[in-house]
């Protein structure tokens, strides 16, 4: 599937499911961002396939808005769910902070010279290799912060993981992710309205990248997913 990705439809006229590998994903954003005025991305956890709403005349508030019910619709409906039987039987929808359109960046990204091959434990032991590719900074709290930024050494796929001061109260103690959407050159949107935990919050038979201490912010972000149940 490399020279390719596939999208198809998902329950609404606004959300499809793009399939594909990673490095095919990244082209089909390439080629269809210049025909819409925006993408939001939110994996499902699975390597090969991501949530795209396509944002048409609507407001930023209601696309999150619709995204949000589309990813409760699939917590508890689709057999990729990460929740257990039991748990869909319960389930009534993912929390999350209230959405704030000032936690929505555009960030150039600074590439480091030469990205360092490094080893992050993953939350049942087993070791990841990432490439600490570059990093974002932004203004937030009247504070300057900084996220490093992880690169796959053998996909295309860009990676940030973080903690914040919410992490262990509001949010999930091991942290959120975020996925990167590319704007022009070195520019990317950095939306932490769409924060998410990762899988193993869900499920325990799922192993999660754990959070480096370098991208532990010292400012609380209220925003995107908190903790769950």
């Amino acid at each position: 599937m490399q020279g390719f990705c596939l999208i198809k439809p998902f329950q609404s006229k606004n959300l499809f499911r793009v399939m594909g590998t990673r490095i095919s994903l990244g082209f089909c954003w390439l080629l269809y961002s210049n025909l819409f005025n925006e993408f939001f991305f939110f994996p499902t956890y699975n390597k090969y396939t991501l949530f795209v709403s396509f944002m048409t005349n609507s407001s930023y508030v209601k696309n999150i808005t619709q995204i949000r019910e589309e990813l409760n619709d699939f917590f508890k409906n689709s057999v990729e769910s990460p929740l257990l039987m039991e748990q869909k039987q319960s389930f009534s929808g993912l929390s999350y902070f209230s959405i704030k359109e000032s936690l929505n960046f555009s960030l150039k990204l600074q590439k480091y010279e030469n990205p360092e091959e490094i080893i992050i434990l993953a939350t049942k032991g087993d070791e990841r290799r990432y490439l600490r590719y570059g990093y974002f900074e932004f203004n937030h709290e009247n504070v300057k912060n900084r996220l490093t930024v992880y690169k796959h050494p053998d996909e295309d796929y860009l990676f940030v993981p973080f903690k914040d001061k919410t992490s262990g109260k509001e949010s999930y103690g091991g942290g959120r992710y975020l996925e990167l959407e590319p704007l022009e050159g070195d520019l990317f949107k950095i939306d932490f309205n769409m924060a998410y935990l990762p899988y193993c919050v869900f499920n325990d038979k799922y192993s999660c990248t754990l959070v480096p201490p370098e991208n532990f912010l010292d400012v609380s972000i209220p925003a995107g997913q908190m903790n769950f149940p």
